[in-house]
């Protein structure tokens, strides 16, 4: 279950729940090159997030069965870890048990209800299934961000639903004026 508690003493550091990791990886080999990952929660044990920008050869109605052909929502891998573990990211018309809202119009579930509700074609506006996740333990964002293995901006809405995956880490990127082709090209020179 995802903790959305935040203790007193987690009010002093800076966190980054809904915030857009932008991998500065150019390396090939690395599991996050080249990748947008929206961070859904942040404190001191940690850090939970979702890969937005990787579509799959798969659709949902490939992974539960009798899903209606309505929905071709293509499946995105949302990181290397419990890669059999589906969530959904979707608009906010309706939550359901166990969800997490992130307050920017988006809501994180991997509830038997909306899966029930998909089957009987109640569909939220926007909807994005992921399987995986990527985490990390405590201070490991921390010192990757310290390295400058991360560039990191506000998360929207309008990026994660309505922005190609292959163009999200630009226009996530542009939010804080940069370019990220610039910013390689300077960084590959130093």
């Amino acid at each position: 279950m995802i903790n959305t508690d935040m203790g007193k003493s987690e009010e002093r550091h800076q966190y980054f729940a809904n915030h857009f990791l932008i991998s500065l990886s150019r390396l090939a080999g690395d599991y996050f090159h080249s990748t947008v990952t929206l961070i859904l929660q942040h404190n001191a044990e940690g850090a939970f997030g979702l890969v937005i920008n990787r579509p799959l050869d798969a659709e949902l109605d490939s992974l539960i069965e009798n899903m209606p052909a309505k929905i071709t929502s293509p499946v995105l891998e949302g990181g290397p870890v419990e890669q059999t573990r589906l969530f959904f990211l979707h608009s906010d018309e309706k939550s359901y048990s166990g969800s997490l809202d992130t307050g920017i119009g988006v809501i994180l579930s991997s509830s038997d209800d909306l899966i029930s509700d998909l089957k009987k074609q109640l569909i939220p506006e926007h909807l994005l299934p992921v399987i995986g996740y990527a985490g990390w333990g405590p201070g490991q964002l921390e010192n990757e961000l310290i390295e400058d293995a991360w560039l990191i901006t506000p998360a929207t809405r309008e990026i994660i639903f309505e922005t190609a995956p292959s163009n999200m880490a630009e226009k996530a990127a542009a939010l804080f004026g940069i370019d990220l082709n610039l910013y390689h090209s300077t960084t590959s020179q130093s």
